[in-house]
């Protein structure tokens, strides 16, 4: 039993023995591999780093002892030695010890998978789409996903555009050095043609102007410091070739962006790291003069290829039979973005993918209740083109998905008949009439291209020099093109001669090859299409819920969900808060879960939901383009699980190595991840109802090129680039073969207010030079604008062949505003090019410009910041050749050195200009001496350009540049000025001659009357010829005044027409009323009045002509003795009387922002004699809120709220040195360096006294604490403007829409502005300082540049000058205090007080001379009167008689001033005199004089009214009616023989007011009568018969309103009048009240007496014709003998 015993006891300890060890074994490895991850990511957490190794030491000793005790235990097979105890506390560690193990093990396996997933992807060199690297990551993401055992693994594959380089090398001393391409510009490939560029290469440092003072710039290669901002464009502008820059690294990809450039440029730039740099040209930095080696060969064969990118997906079912039916989609892109092509290995790119491969393997292990997609993408890097792919067959209407495939078949149908045609051998003979015709087809289009061919051939031989010499090669291309066009032409080739079959079968080939790819690029676009349908059709079995995209990285501090990006610039009404509400509580809740089972602290950051406090756009200072965002514009709940506050400062840089991953954060965020997509999978209440706004839509189009001499464009483009932006977005697609392209997943009209714009080049394979553009005039704007009003837009452009010319500096001098507005002309017509294009000047962020138009097209252009002057004009003169002859884009693919160009062309035009005006009297002491001082600065830019002294050759050709600028308007405006003054005159001429044949000779006869008029008219023009500088200064002055006239009988035609049109509506609308009759207008009524007064002019000749000289002395006076001129006046304004520092402030006004070329400019211009120093803020676009900036040191957060960049010369110019605290101020090429306030550093523990030893880090970038500062005191150290150096938010500043008007106007050109005048700093203890360099490099703003001269008692004299040199507010600080400086335009108006008293005499006597004119026409008055002027229509016969006054005396005044300035300008007789040509000062003369007669006719203008009887519109008193009745008597006389025509018009008027609702009265019960005012006679027409018949009128009227009852009967009687009975009758009117209160009656039966009154008045107006025809119609109605007997006409 004891045997028993202890052989239980001895299996027991064997057992246990085992377990120990293999336990111990497992445990061990465990941990020595998770201790050896840990200790591979450095981790930075305290207790991990140390817990670790002591919890690793501890067990081994443990487990060491209890394995001893256990041997020793069997050896001596001592049972009873054992304590059971002790055996049960054994088992129990063991417990924990197997625990343990598995956890470690599992950590250590995922972490190490993780990692060699990341060393796997970066060792593939380059993974960017379209390059083997990323082909092999497709087929590694596939292989892991089905080796993780998912069945349902699919590719779909799409096309895109990208660049590819074959080779590049640099040949130094024979030896053939590879260098790799930069990816720096939205379009031109780094290539060269293929014989290399070849020049000789200098090193120039960063590439400031002085780097490159003493080299032959122009045609060498430049090698030049990555950390060199823009300043690649100073090697461009010089002429340089090429350009390679030396990175000493690691580098940031914000030193690559900065270089970006929008704009095509033939100018290669390229990379190659410090010690490659050094091995090939050893210590260049040393060489003599900067010449590294005198000839090196550059050689880049590269260009733009159509690629097929992939999306791998991979499918997971869930477990739940309801949730399974439903879709969890999530996404990450694999491929890597590469700056530098080949060197990409996006080690910290690839987290996103590792974790989407991570959560394949946790959802393997713990199968979803719900399907989840796994959707990995490629063309990231290309607008998310992957993600936008994914999205179409999605959302894209079956129709356009059908339409698409049944045009693919069709062409692949096409393509094969060709080839079939075309199949060798083509034996003519045998052809029958089908095969002959589809042979004809099948080489049409290789015809039309060999003929387009030979048409350029022969026009550059044409126009080659030696042309007589290539006679018999030109008629032999002719010869051949002619046989071709026949061929063309031919229905069929059944019957070709011999010669014609020759060259068929030369074409046969050609034929072959562009059929056959027609046929592989259609069936691989079908191959894609049905990609894309399996996708669809995979979609169609489940209902998809959420969409999630990661974007994720390893130097964070957490994750956010965010529904928004910088893929797409919404409108701001576009708010998804509510539709997103139940998807961010579920993020919330399950978010916290996750970090509660992982033990991790606040890691998910609530962004989905608009925060009121921080914008989302805080989170993300890299401004990523985000995939959720194509999701949500597509309508999908969808949205994008991003780290937050990391700019991944490594993505796209050589330097993105796995060495630069921070694992432990890795880690920690791909299980977050993972679990927070578990949680989702599993979440009941996913689904919603609310869904985002459908947005997602397609442009397609066709691009056709237009061959030469065609006149429409029938030939495919294919091989085209096209390049769309959509706000700050581009996305690239490329022609196909049938010239059709498609760009998907842009945001429409509703979502945007950015149109869609497109622009489409063609490169030449072998030299990568632009050989095919967009016709801009052919194609219309809005085909290249389109605005995506819908789903699915077309658009149709028109290419042409087309040579570029680049231009640079496209800056305006003084203001540094960006010219937008451009006029092209074409040098050879002086008009608009027939085909042109130019690439975009309206994106305000870049200064080059290309202008594209046919070979051996000579081009000027102007360009300008504003469409009232021009700032810029190229002309390619020469002094002989003022206008210029243009650049022809042959000859200037560039157009180096063009602000040198832009001052010399606009000399050369304003030189003999400026002296034509002073031949002609016409001076400017101003503009004599910027002219002085613009020439010199221009021949001081030749020396220094001979000189090779670049920096003051720069500045030189600017100032020269900036002096033309404001001369040439000057000059323009003096020019228009004068010219416009003639054509005032002339104008003034026509109503003088009229007045003046008036006044002398008063024709009757209407010829003569016309003839006296030309004759005075010829004379007044042909002396103004004469004496007027005008005519001379123009080029054509018959033209002006030919055009004048033109322009006048324009005019008067268009009245006439308009006039005769009115005349007839008028018409029209009486007899629809049956009136005929209508009231005069006030026009005619001036008019007759103007005849009249300028008629009685000439009734008194001696008052009249005493009256003109008076007033043509004082036109005389004004001419001569006063003038206007325009002057530069300078101001000087003290603001304080002391002042921080001695020095000046350059600065935009509501703190704009300048230009990073403005730093570069001042800089140059005070080389030497000053210190520069810029200030430079981080701003967000909502300025409305400050900058967020988190800093973290050792698991500490702080946030700061602005980022200020200064140069480490700022305490020199400032003393901004003085506000620090502790440690120093950054040092000359310190970058991540920073000064933080004393809150921020204590908030992180720095400590004060030792700051220099603390590292921080902020946008996942390590910067080093050099020192602190005092935030009071930078509050409180003011600028020289008086403001602090922090940034500053606007908090008034609505967040507005920009509107579809204002964008319009962004797009054409026009800087919108809106001005802002509350601000506040932000305060100075939450700003951090950094080097200026680093800031702008993170996308820091240029807000103001300080100088400090060597000298600082010249800070005024450099103010005087820099206030023209620079149109920007200035601010200095001078010994007397701080000024600020301000230059502007002003008129200064001289003389003024010597015409004061002629004025006045000649108001009085105009005055006395209209006064008494008035009295002594009372009669004449009264007479006007009685037959029907009203007052107002007196007054203005004397308006009109001081009219004719004025404009009498004006010309002539101005014709004597003129003409005795011509006499007598040279004579003594003429000292002190001068004469205002200008229209400015010669039309302000005249206006005065004429002002001075009005003002003076004011009031006998009046008298005359009073004296006239009051008209219908006057007030005026009822007499008391008689009970029930009314009577008066009209101040209305009219002849005997008027009274049938105006009985006839009242009658006709009355009988239109029957049966009528609206108006002031109706009528009815009408009646006219006869009757005989006195006793009977006997006599003529019988013994009964009255000699004065009179007429009556009766009828009842109701008046308005009607409601009040108002009924009265009228009756009208024609009387013969109480003075002369014998002639005139007037009419009596009798009301008598029927029915309606009497006070009511009373009332308003004065607007029924009015409107009588008036319609009498208009009866009068009418003319003789109308006024017969009621005479007429009275007549006819009423015929008798007694109205036979009545005279009517």
């Amino acid at each position: 039993m004891v045997n028993g015993e202890q052989s239980q006891s001895q299996r027991i300890f064997d057992l246990a023995f085992t377990v120990y060890f293999l336990s111990y074994y497992r445990m061990l490895c465990a941990m020595r591999l998770a201790l050896c991850v840990i200790e591979t990511v450095q981790s930075r957490i305290l207790w991990v780093r140390i817990l670790c190794p002591q919890l690793l030491a501890a067990c081994e000793k443990r487990l060491c002892k209890l394995m001893a005790m256990t041997w020793i235990c069997h050896r001596k097979r001592v049972a009873e030695s054992v304590k059971m105890p002790k055996l049960r506390h054994g088992v129990g560690f063991l417990s924990l010890f197997v625990a343990l193990s598995l956890l470690f093990t599992q950590v250590a396996v995922a972490a190490h998978s993780n990692r060699t997933l990341i060393q796997q992807f970066a060792e593939l060199g380059d993974r960017s789409t379209g390059t083997p690297g990323c082909a092999k990551a497709a087929d590694i993401i596939a292989q892991s996903f089905r080796d993780l055992g998912i069945e349902r693994v699919g590719r779909q594959r799409f096309l895109l555009p990208v660049t590819q380089y074959q080779s590049v090398y640099l040949t130094v001393k024979g030896d053939r050095v590879p260098i790799k391409p930069l990816r720096l510009n939205a379009l031109s490939p780094q290539a060269t043609p293929d014989s290399g560029l070849k020049g000789p290469l200098y090193y120039v440092g960063a590439g400031q102007l002085h780097n490159f003072n003493g080299m032959k710039v122009k045609g060498s290669i430049i090698l030049m410091e990555l950390d060199s901002g823009k300043n690649w464009l100073n090697a461009a502008t010089l002429g340089a070739k090429a350009l390679i820059y030396v990175d000493r690294g690691p580098t940031t990809k914000w030193n690559f962006e900065d270089k970006y450039e929008l704009t095509s440029v033939e100018f290669p730039r390229l990379w190659m790291p410090l010690s490659q740099a050094r091995t090939v040209f050893g210590s260049f930095e040393a060489a003599e003069s900067g010449l590294v080696a005198p000839d090196v060969l550059l050689t880049s064969n590269g260009g733009w290829r159509r690629v097929q990118g992939e999306n791998i997906y991979a499918l997971i079912e869930g477990k739940d039979a309801v949730l399974k039916e439903q879709l969890l989609v999530v996404e990450a892109f694999y491929d890597s973005t590469a700056l530098v092509p080949g060197m990409s290995p996006g080690a910290d790119e690839a987290t996103s993918i590792v974790a989407l491969l991570d959560l394949a393997r946790r959802l393997r292990d713990h199968p979803p209740a719900r399907s989840v997609l796994l959707m990995a993408t490629s063309g990231h890097a290309q607008g998310l083109a992957g993600m936008r792919e994914f999205i179409w067959p999605l959302v894209a209407r079956s129709k356009e998905r059908k339409n698409l495939r049944r045009e693919l078949k069709a062409r692949i149908e096409r393509a094969e008949e060709a080839l079939a045609a075309l199949e060798p051998p083509v034996v003519f003979d045998t052809l029958d009439e089908t095969s002959a015709e589809r042979l004809r087809e099948a080489l049409a289009e290789e015809i039309k291209r060999e003929v387009e061919t030979l048409s350029q051939r022969l026009t550059q031989l044409r126009l080659e020099r030696q042309a007589d010499d290539k006679q018999a090669l030109i008629r032999k291309l002719a010869d051949r093109r002619f046989l071709l066009r026949q061929l063309d032409w031919r229905g069929s080739y059944q019957d070709v001669t011999l010669e014609e079959r020759r060259v068929l079968r030369e074409l046969i080939p050609a034929a072959i090859r562009g059929n056959q790819a027609v046929l592989d690029d259609a069936r691989e676009q079908l191959k894609c299409l049905k990609s894309a349908r399996r996708l669809r059709r995979f979609f169609s079995d489940y209902e998809l819920t959420v969409f999630i995209s990661l974007h994720l990285s390893s130097h964070g501090d957490g994750v956010g969900g965010f529904n928004y990006g910088w893929l797409y610039e919404l409108r701001p009404q576009i708010n998804r808060t509510s539709t997103y509400a139940t998807i961010d509580r579920i993020l919330n809740r399950c978010s916290r879960q996750v970090e509660e089972q992982l033990g991790l602290r606040r890691f998910f950051r609530d962004t989905l939901r608009p925060s009121p406090l921080r914008p989302w756009q805080s989170y993300l200072p890299d401004h990523p383009a985000l995939g959720g965002e194509v999701s949500a514009l597509a309508g999908i709940l969808g949205f994008s699980l991003v780290t937050t506050h990391d700019g991944r400062p490594l993505w796209g840089t050589p330097f993105d190595k796995p060495k630069n991953v921070n694992w432990e954060y890795l880690e920690q965020q791909g299980r977050l991840i993972s679990g927070l997509v578990l949680k989702l999978a599993e979440e009941p209440e996913l689904v919603s109802d609310r869904r985002p706004l459908k947005g997602f839509s397609t442009l397609s189009g066709r691009a056709n090129f237009i061959r030469q001499g065609e006149l429409f464009p029938d030939q495919p483009a294919p091989g085209t680039l096209i390049l769309t932006y959509q706000g700050p977005s581009l996305f690239y697609s490329m022609v196909d073969t049938a010239g059709l392209f498609h760009v998907r997943g842009l945001a429409d009209s509703k979502h945007t207010v950015h149109k869609a714009i497109l622009e489409g080049f063609r490169f030449d394979k072998e030299s990568g030079e632009i050989i095919w553009a967009i016709d801009k005039a052919m194609t219309g704007i809005s085909a290249y604008r389109v605005k995506m009003r819908r789903s699915f837009m077309e658009t149709d452009l028109v290419m042409f062949a087309c040579r570029v010319t680049t231009l640079f500096a496209l800056l305006e001098p003084r203001t540094f505003s960006y010219l937008t507005k451009i006029k092209l002309i074409d040098g050879r017509s002086e008009a608009t090019p027939l085909r042109y294009w130019w690439s975009r000047i309206d994106t305000r962020s870049s200064t080059i410009a290309n202008v594209f138009l046919e070979p051996i097209t000579p081009f000027k252009l102007t360009l300008s910041d504003t469409v009232l002057k021009r700032k810029l004009v190229l002309l390619n003169s020469a002094p002989s050749k003022p206008e210029g002859s243009g650049y022809r884009t042959e000859n200037w693919p560039i157009l180096p050195t063009t602000e040198y160009l832009v001052a010399r062309d606009m000399w050369n035009l304003l030189q003999p200009r400026i002296a034509n005006l002073e031949k002609h009297g016409i001076s400017n002491e101003r503009i004599r001496s910027l002219q002085r001082e613009g020439i010199e600065a221009l021949q001081g830019a030749e020396q220094a350009l001979d000189s090779y002294q670049y920096d003051r050759f720069m500045e030189e050709a600017r100032t020269s540049w900036a002096l033309a600028s404001r001369i040439y308007n000057d000059v323009e405006r003096t020019q228009k000025d004068v010219l416009f003054g003639v054509l005032f005159y002339i104008a003034l001429f026509v109503p003088f001659s009229y007045c003046l044949e008036r006044l002398l000779f008063s024709f009757v006869d209407i010829h003569k009357r016309i003839i006296a008029f030309l004759l005075i008219l010829g004379v007044v023009i042909g002396l103004i010829y004469s004496v007027h500088p005008a005519f001379q200064l123009t080029y054509s002055p018959l033209v002006v005044i030919l055009a004048f006239f033109i322009l006048g009988l324009s005019v008067i035609v268009s009245l006439i027409i308009m006039g005769r049109f009115e005349q007839e509506m008028v018409l029209l609308q009486q007899r629809a009323r049956h009136q005929k009759g209508s009231e005069i207008s006030r026009t005619k009524a001036f008019a007759a009045a103007f005849v009249l007064g300028v008629s009685n002019l000439r009734r008194r000749p001696i008052r009249t002509a005493l009256t003109c000289i008076t007033l043509i002395i004082l036109t005389f006076t004004i001419m001569s003795f006063t003038s206007v001129k325009s002057m530069r006046h300078r101001g000087r304004l003290r603001l304080k009387e002391q002042s921080p520092y001695q020095g000046l402030l350059l600065k935009i006004l509501d703190w704009g922002n300048l230009p990073p070329e403005a730093l570069g400019t001042v800089e140059n211009k005070f080389q030497g004699q000053a210190v520069v120093v810029p200030r430079v803020w981080l701003e967000a676009k909502d300025r409305t809120r400050a900058t967020v900036v988190p800093i973290h040191m050792e698991g500490k957060e702080v946030l700061a709220s602005g980022v200020v960049g200064l140069n480490y010369l700022e305490p020199e110019v400032s003393q901004l040195g003085g506000i620090l605290s502790c440690g120093r101020w950054f040092r000359k090429g310190e970058r991540q360096v920073v000064l933080l306030s004393d809150r921020l550093a204590r908030s992180l523990g720095i400590s004060l006294q030792q700051p220099e030893k603390a590292t921080i880090s902020f946008w996942g970038m390590d910067f080093k604490v050099v020192g602190c500062f005092r935030g009071e005191e930078l509050e409180t150290h003011a600028d020289l403007d008086g403001e602090p150096l922090t940034p500053v938010i606007f908090p008034s500043e609505a967040a507005m829409e920009v509107t579809e008007v204002e964008m319009e106007a962004i797009e054409a050109g026009e800087d919108v502005k809106a001005f802002q005048s509350r601000y506040e700093h932000i305060p100075g203890d939450l700003t951090v300082i950094m080097p200026y360099q680093t800031l702008m490099a993170f996308g820091g703003a240029l807000k103001a540049i300080a100088i400090k001269p060597q000298s600082p008692e010249t800070t005024r004299t450099i103010a005087q000058n820099l206030v023209d040199r620079f149109g920007l507010t200035l601010f200095t600080g001078e010994s007397q205090g701080t000024f600020m400086y301000n230059a502007s335009d002003a008129l200064s108006y001289s003389g003024v007080p010597n015409i004061l008293i002629p004025m006045l005499i000649s108001v009085l006597i105009v005055l006395n001379t209209m006064i008494g004119s008035v009295y002594e026409r009372k009669r004449e008055i009264g007479v006007y009167t009685s037959v029907g002027l009203a007052p107002s229509h007196v007054s203005f016969l004397f308006i009109a008689e001081a009219l004719a006054f004025a404009v009498i005396s004006v010309v002539l005044g101005y014709l004597l001033a003129q003409t005795c300035a011509g006499l007598f300008a040279t004579t003594s007789l003429w000292q002190g005199i001068t004469v205002n040509y200008s229209s400015l000062a010669g039309v302000a003369a005249m206006i005065l004089v004429m002002m001075v007669v009005l003002i003076s006719v004011i009031y006998p203008s009046r008298v005359a009214a009073a004296i006239a009887i009051p008209d219908v519109t006057r007030a005026w008193t009822l007499p008391e009616p008689e009970g029930s009745e009314l009577k008066l008597t009209l101040p209305f006389l009219l002849k005997y023989s008027e009274q049938l025509g105006v009985g006839g018009y009242l009658r006709d008027y009355y009988q239109g007011h029957q049966d009528v609702s609206h108006g002031i009265f109706t009528t009815d019960d009408i009646s006219l009568e006869f009757y005989c005012p006195t006793s009977e006679k006997t006599g003529l027409g019988g013994p009964n018969h009255c000699e004065n018949e009179c007429i009556q009128i009766k009828t009842r009227v109701w008046l308005a309103p009607f409601d009040f009852g108002v009924k009265q009967f009228v009756h009208l009687l024609f009387s013969p009048s109480v003075e002369e009975p014998e002639h005139y009758l007037e009419i009596q009117v009798i009301l008598q009240r029927e029915a309606g209160e009497a006070n009511a009656w009373k009332r308003i039966n004065k607007a029924f007496l009015n409107d009588l009154r008036k319609q009498l008045l208009i009866w009068r107006s009418l003319d003789g014709e109308a006024q017969t025809y009621y005479a007429k119609l009275l007549a006819t109605d009423y015929a008798s003998e007694e109205l036979s007997t009545l005279s009517w006409t």
